[in-house]
């Protein structure tokens, strides 16, 4: 049975009346009453009871119409979500993030995107740099915020959304915190704690080499599994981390932020996905993202910074 001929059986009933159904159709009456016979004789029923005077529903034709009403509702249903899919406006996307991309892009993103996508879902999953890549590599994640290592996946597309500088992160009571600014030397017999993702994308690396031009070796004492940890033991007279100045804005009690000269290399915090990703949706978080990206940071760091937080 085609849809169109339930869709013909239903402006009939009604209407109860062939010629005011077709009009609405937009056909001559006699195709019209042609296939409504057609269906009577597939069915094997009688829907209308016709005379010269009126159409009325046999009862059979009375349920009939109210399971035709659902199956033409829940194709229009289908048909307007199959559309929404095309666009973009339905699905999910599962986002992957660290600490510092959360504190740089994902409020202003998300916040953009879920008003001009209310019905889209969003996963997100705190991960680590090196855990994104793997899980956009076996599709458990779409796209990933990350800090940008020097060895990506092949397969894996990256686009810069800030550059962010590191910053010397340390007590208030500790010495060198009286300092505008602190030299890097004077880090030589200091206890430093590094997150373990710093040795994945390259940044301790790239600090021991910064180190040895200045005469000494870090002395690394401690390796945190994120920002909040490593802030709780700078906070504790554990040692000093370096962070990125973003994170300042965390207003974490009991340690400052100083910067380093010569500063150390800057952190990029970049959007990961697959290459020849074709998800509307996903592209749509993506364009949100890279759109926010900066201004979101710029925003962020307008704001008066504090001395001790």
């Amino acid at each position: 049975m085609e849809l169109r001929n339930l869709r013909y059986f239903v402006a009939v009933a009604e209407e109860l009346h062939f010629g005011r159904a077709a009009v609405l159709l937009n056909i001559s009456q006699p195709p019209l009453s042609y296939q409504i016979k057609r269906m009577e004789n597939e069915l094997g029923v009688r829907l209308f009871h016709r005379s010269k005077r009126r159409v009325a529903l046999t009862d059979a034709g009375a349920v009939f119409l109210e399971q035709a009403k659902l199956i033409l509702s829940q194709v229009d249903r289908a048909t307007n979500l199959a559309l929404m899919a095309e666009g973009g406006q339905i699905g999910e996307v599962r986002l992957g993030f660290t600490d510092a991309s959360m504190l740089i892009v994902l409020g202003t993103a998300l916040s953009r995107f879920r008003r001009q996508h209310p019905a889209v879902r969003l996963g997100l999953n705190q991960l680590r740099t090196i855990d994104q890549v793997a899980a956009l590599t076996r599709s458990s994640i779409d796209l990933g915020v990350a800090l940008l290592g020097p060895h990506l996946d092949p397969t894996i597309a990256s686009t810069v959304l800030h550059s962010d500088r590191v910053m010397a992160t340390l007590s208030p009571d500790h010495r060198l915190a009286a300092l505008p600014e602190i030299p890097l030397e004077a880090l030589a017999n200091e206890p430093l704690i590094f997150f373990r993702h710093q040795r994945e994308f390259g940044f301790y690396d790239q600090f021991v080499q910064l180190c040895q031009k200045s005469g000494f070796l870090p002395r690394l004492v401690e390796e945190a599994d994120g920002a909040f940890a490593a802030l709780a033991l700078v906070a504790a007279g554990c040692g000093i981390a370096l962070m990125v100045e973003v994170t300042a804005r965390l207003n974490f009690p009991g340690v400052v932020f100083r910067p380093v000269s010569p500063s150390p290399p800057e952190v990029k915090i970049a959007l990961l996905s697959r290459r020849g990703e074709s998800s509307r949706t996903v592209l749509a978080l993506k364009r949100a993202l890279t759109e926010c990206g900066t201004g979101a940071f710029g925003s962020i760091l307008a704001q008066p910074a504090q001395a001790s937080i």
